[in-house]
C-alpha cells in the first residue's frame, strides 16, 4: 500500500470514527433529554400530590356504617393519617328536635327539612375540609352520609324542587365533593337474621323498607367515578376488612391494587337495553410523556352537565397483570399544567359512559367516539370480595369477551396515533412541531 493510499485509509477511519462518536453523543444527548423530561414530569406530579381525601360512607339501615367508620378510622390512624369524621347531619337535626316538623308533614314540610339538611351537610363538610387544610397533615375525611343521601328520602319531583330552590346541581353535588362513595348494604339484604332496629332509636324501617331504601341510596350516587358497594356475602369481619382495603387503595397505601376487569362488547347498548337506573357522562383520557406499556401516566377528565372532575392516574402492569394503580384528584389549573405534558404520539381518547349498579356491583359501559362499532364494559372489585363478577344478563346479546389482560385494548394501545398521521400537541400546535410517523 502506497503512502498516499495509507493516508486515505487513515482519513476514512478517522471519518468513520468521528461519525460513530457523533452518533454516540447524539444518543447520549437524547437520553439526557428523556431523563430531563421524566424528571420535570415527576416534579410536577409531586407538586400536585393529594393530601386530603373525602369519603362518603352510606347505605341502608343496619349496614354496619357506624362500626365501619370506627374500623376505618383506627386502621388509618395506625398508618399515620389524620382522620376527621363528619357526623350524620340528619341525626343531629332529628335528635335536636328538628324531627318535629316531619310529624304529619306534607310535601312542602319535607322539602324544607331536606333543604335545611343539605345546608347543614355542606357546612359540616366544608368546616372539616378547612380544618384538614389548616393542619397540613395527610387527612381522610369520613362523611357519615353525604349530600345525595337526601334524594333517597323524597320523591324525584321533591328532589328537583330542592335543587331548584337551593341553586345547586345534582351532578356537582355527587361527583365533585367526594373522592369515593362507600356503600354498605343493609343487613336486611343477605344477612336478615342480623337486621335490627334496637340499636338506633330513629330507625323504624321494616326489612323490606330497609332494602328499598338501600337501593334508592345506591342509585342516588350512580355516576360518581368511584363507588364501592360492600355486600353481606361474607362475614361481618370480612365486610369491615373489605372497607379498610378499599380506603387503603384510595389513599395509595401498600397492598392489593384491586381487580379491574374489562370486557369488549359487540356494538353499543342503547338506553332501552339497560333496564336499571343509570347515569351518562363523558370521559376524556390523555397519555402523558414518559409512558410505556408497563407504566402508563394519564390524565382523566370526566364531565356531565356542569359537573367536571380531573384525575391523574399512574398504572403499572407486568405481563398484562395489574401491579399498581394510583390516582389523585386535580384542580383545573393543575390539570391544564399536566396536559402540557400530553404525549403527541397518542391521541386523546373520548368515551361516552353509562354507569349503573347491578347486583351490588358497579358497572360502566364506555363507548369510544371513534366509531369502531364496539364498546367496553368495566368493573372494579377489591380482592377480599372473593366472588365471581356476575355480568348483567341484559348485556348477553352483546357477547361480552374478557380483554382485561389484552394489551391491544389498553388505553395506551387504543390511543396510539396511526403510522403516517401528522400530529401535534393537543393544546396548541405552536408548542411543538408537527410530526409524521
Amino acid at each position: 500500500m502506497s503512502s498516499e493510499d495509507h493516508s486515505s485509509y487513515l482519513d476514512k477511519l478517522d471519518v468513520e470514527g468521528l461519525q460513530d462518536v457523533i452518533r454516540q453523543c447524539k444518543k447520549r444527548i437524547e437520553m439526557k433529554k428523556i431523563e430531563s423530561e421524566k424528571t420535570k414530569i415527576a416534579q410536577r406530579q409531586h407538586s400536585f400530590r393529594q393530601t386530603i381525601w373525602k369519603v362518603v360512607i352510606t347505605g341502608g339501615p343496619c349496614g354496619g356504617k357506624s362500626t365501619g367508620m370506627v374500623s376505618i378510622r383506627e386502621a388509618l390512624m395506625k398508618k399515620g393519617f389524620q382522620v376527621l369524621v363528619v357526623p350524620e347531619a340528619a341525626t343531629l337535626l332529628l335528635e335536636g328536635g328538628g324531627g318535629s316538623m316531619l310529624e304529619n308533614a306534607d310535601d312542602e314540610a319535607i322539602i324544607n327539612f331536606q333543604i335545611d339538611l343539605l345546608y347543614l351537610q355542606l357546612s359540616l363538610e366544608d368546616r372539616m375540609v378547612s380544618i384538614a387544610q389548616n393542619s397540613g397533615k395527610k387527612t381522610v375525611i369520613l362523611c357519615d352520609r353525604g349530600t345525595m343521601d337526601g334524594k333517597a328520602f323524597c320523591s324525584e319531583e321533591m328532589w328537583q324542587e330542592i335543587i331548584n330552590r337551593t341553586g345547586y346541581d345534582s351532578d356537582r353535588l355527587r361527583d365533585t365533593r367526594y373522592d369515593m362513595v362507600l356503600h354498605l348494604v343493609t343487613a336486611a339484604e343477605g344477612a336478615g337474621e342480623f337486621y335490627t332496629t334496637v340499636n338506633n332509636k330513629v330507625r323504624t324501617e321494616t326489612p323490606e323498607q330497609a332494602i328499598e331504601q338501600d337501593n334508592k341510596l345506591k342509585n342516588a350516587y350512580v355516576g360518581h367515578p368511584h363507588i364501592s358497594v360492600v355486600d353481606n356475602e361474607n362475614s361481618f369481619v370480612v365486610k369491615m376488612n373489605r372497607c379498610i382495603e378499599i380506603i387503603f387503595r384510595l389513599v395509595g397505601l401498600e397492598g392489593s391494587p384491586g381487580v379491574y376487569l374489562k370486557y369488549r362488547l359487540e356494538g353499543t347498548p342503547a338506553d332501552e337495553d339497560i333496564p336499571v337506573p343509570c347515569t351518562k357522562n363523558t370521559v376524556v383520557i390523555h397519555i402523558l410523556r414518559g409512558s410505556t406499556k408497563k407504566l402508563v401516566l394519564r390524565l382523566y377528565k370526566r364531565f356531565n352537565g356542569s359537573s367536571e372532575i380531573w384525575i391523574y392516574q399512574q398504572i403499572i402492569r407486568e405481563n398484562g397483570v395489574l401491579i399498581s394503580r394510583v390516582e389523585e384528584r386535580l384542580t383545573h389549573a393543575a390539570y391544564l399544567m399536566l396536559l402540557e405534558q400530553a404525549e403527541p404520539l397518542h391521541k386523546e381518547l373520548v368515551k361516552k359512559n353509562v354507569s349503573f349498579i347491578y347486583e351490588n356491583q358497579y358497572f360502566e359501559i364506555g363507548s369510544p367516539s371513534n366509531g369502531c362499532g364496539e364498546s367496553f364494559l368495566y368493573v372494579e372489585q377489591e380482592n377480599l370480595a372473593k366472588k365471581p363478577v356476575r355480568l348483567p344478563p341484559f348485556l348477553s346479546k352483546f357477547k361480552p369477551v374478557a380483554v382485561t389482560d389484552n394489551p391491544d385494548y389498553s388505553s395506551f394501545s387504543l390511543s396510539l396515533v396511526p403510522t403516517g398521521t401528522p400530529i401535534s400537541c393537543p393544546l396548541d400546535a405552536r408548542h411543538c412541531n408537527p410530526i409524521v410517523l
